[in-house]
């Protein structure tokens, strides 16, 4: 975990009103009726898988108090269970609490350039490593583990909303999970997630607090309900609308507004503080679709088969009893307690006038296609990627190793989309927000002036996480093997093919080393020639001595000693 400095109370600065809309505060209000009544119409099915995944996360019938929508009717609580599993494991993949998931690194803008020297490109690289550190520890200090984990439920079942607020405190960003009750949404030209409308309930006195440094318009209605009723709930719209032919830095327009069609607050902004994510999408549909509509159909069944199990099992510790209508025996008045004494006919034992009802059914089956239905939404939501570890004998490090990488691939194709409708807008609002804070810099190339943000170009986002970083890792193992192989077969001085001076800087891009603690190429292509002369004075030292122990002088070749003509004597 980063370190966490504190800092001093800040005042927000205030967007200016740039770009412009074509909209009137009437226009918008119909725009949100109507993709609410749009959206409404859909809301049938999420309900219903809500009910039985998530009963307590949403309510769309009342959606002021989401607690009376705990539902009676689940009989069986392991999808419960699984989308928090869902949600805990998609998060440590992607985004593990507490670890270097993600680092900025320049873009091929940067990277190809033949016009920037390569102290520039480690100066440059330097700069983001800084950055990158910065970021993280923001992240890390503020609430965005707990809000991502509770949009990554919705997400299991739906769609995923997460809002990025800006924060005077020490940390200068806040995040908020919106349940899909609370927040409508429209897609944009690219099919993606753009225009975002939310509905608040919030009582009058905290309404300027809430949007504090802002320069809110009260209306005249709204103030007398602050003054006289400052606890009455009033209901507001928190909407962010992106227009397309806006300049940059102004295109997403975000403004609060009362039912009585009033904007509280208008500004234009350089981004929308509403991300909202997919894991999968039906074609014509808005909602996405996820593992829990996915699994409904076993969730349904299991559900019923539980209901029956329980009934069942209610009848063997309460059974049910057959009693005899004859005169001493009335099954109406009997009671049947311990040291009671009831009257019976004088052929009791052949005929007794009570007895427990037999019932059938096959409890062993009921129990195997409880723990199949079971087995699969476990398997389905990811609560045993590793299967079952605790009943498996002599299982070896490099089987689960295994395991475990065959299901990160077949789950990689969800989980790379999310990495780029997620991970990518929350690291580029929070970059936005600290440059907006001055918590860091624009800087200077031979581009001119150059903003710090996240357009693949100059930055690009090089994802650490386990799952995603997996091809680092086999970069890495292929060099190392390659390098192995070329001195197994010809030699140590088969390394001088290679442009060694670049494998330095490589290997640590690879493993996660910063490129600030390596020296530049040129440098290290110094440092490597002199160690290689400095190897080959050995090799002469030692062979100086073993011509000096043959008698020659050191640096004189030998002279061969003279023969005699053969057939002559001395």
């Amino acid at each position: 975990m980063g370190s966490h400095n504190p800092r001093p109370q800040r005042a927000l600065a205030v967007v200016p009103l740039l770009g412009k809309s074509t909209e009137s505060s009437q226009e918008r209000f119909d725009r949100f009726l109507k993709v609410k009544a749009s959206l409404l119409s859909k809301r049938s099915d999420l309900e219903s898988v809500y009910d039985y995944v998530a009963p307590s996360r949403v309510n769309f019938e009342r959606t002021k108090d989401n607690s009376a929508n705990l539902t009676a009717t689940n009989y069986n609580s392991i999808a419960v269970a699984g989308v928090r599993s869902w949600a805990n494991s998609v998060q440590s993949i992607l985004m593990p609490p507490y670890q270097r998931w993600f680092k900025l690194s320049p873009g091929n803008l940067v990277t190809k350039s033949t016009g920037l020297s390569a102290d520039v490109k480690n100066d440059f690289i330097t700069k983001l490593e800084e950055v990158t550190e910065q970021l993280f520890n923001n992240i890390s200090n503020s609430n965005f583990y707990n809000a991502i984990n509770e949009s990554l439920q919705d997400l299991a079942v739906s769609t995923g909303v997460l809002a990025i607020n800006e924060s005077s405190g020490p940390v200068p960003f806040a995040f908020t999970s919106i349940p899909l009750d609370h927040i409508y949404f429209e897609e944009g030209e690219n099919n993606d997630l753009v225009n975002f409308w939310r509905e608040i309930w919030i009582k009058a006195r905290y309404i300027e607090g809430h949007w504090k440094n802002k320069q809110l318009k009260i209306s005249s209605k709204l103030r007398e309900i602050i003054n006289s009723s400052p606890d009455t709930e009033v209901k507001l719209i928190e909407a962010s609308i992106f227009y397309q032919d806006n300049e940059a830095g102004s295109q997403h327009f975000f403004y609060v507004q009362d039912e009585d069609k009033n904007d509280l607050l208008t500004e234009f902004r350089e981004y929308s503080p509403f991300i909202g994510f997919r894991i999968n999408k039906r074609p014509g549909d808005v909602y996405g679709y996820s593992v829990a509509q996915e699994c409904m159909p076993d969730i349904r069944v299991l559900n019923l088969i539980s209901l029956y199990v329980l009934r069942s099992a209610k009848f063997k510790a309460f059974p049910a009893f057959l009693g005899s209508q004859s005169t001493p025996f009335n099954p109406y008045t009997t009671v049947i307690e311990p040291g009671s004494i009831i009257p019976v006919m004088p052929n009791f034992y052949n005929n007794p006038p009570i007895a427990p009802l037999e019932t059938g059914g096959d409890p062993q089956f009921a129990a195997m296609s409880v723990k199949t239905l079971e087995d699969r939404i476990s398997k389905a939501f990811l609560s045993s990627p590793l299967g079952d570890v605790e009943n498996t004998e002599n299982r070896t490090a490099t089987e689960m190793q295994l395991r475990q990488q065959n299901w990160l691939r077949e789950n990689a194709s969800g989980i790379g989309r999310l990495a780029s409708e997620l991970i990518k807008p929350v690291i580029s609002t929070c970059l936005i927000i600290m440059r907006k804070q001055g918590l860091i810099s624009d800087f200077f190339t031979s581009f001119g002036q150059e903003q710090l943000k996240v357009d693949n170009e100059l930055v690009w986002i090089d994802y650490k996480s386990p799952l995603l970083n997996q091809q680092s890792q086999e970069d890495y193992t292929n060099l190392v093997n390659y390098i192995q192989t070329l001195v197994q077969i010809y030699g140590p001085t088969s390394l001088a093919a290679l442009e060694n001076e670049k494998i330095f800087g490589y290997f640590a891009d690879k493993i996660g080393v910063p490129q600030r603690l390596i020296k530049n190429e040129e440098t290290i292509a110094q440092i490597l020639e002199q160690l290689t002369q400095a190897a080959q004075q050995p090799s002469l030292a030692q062979q100086t001595l073993q011509q000096q122990a043959q008698g020659e002088q050191p640096g004189e070749p030998q002279m061969p000693s003279p023969q005699m003509p053969m057939g002559e004597s001395q």
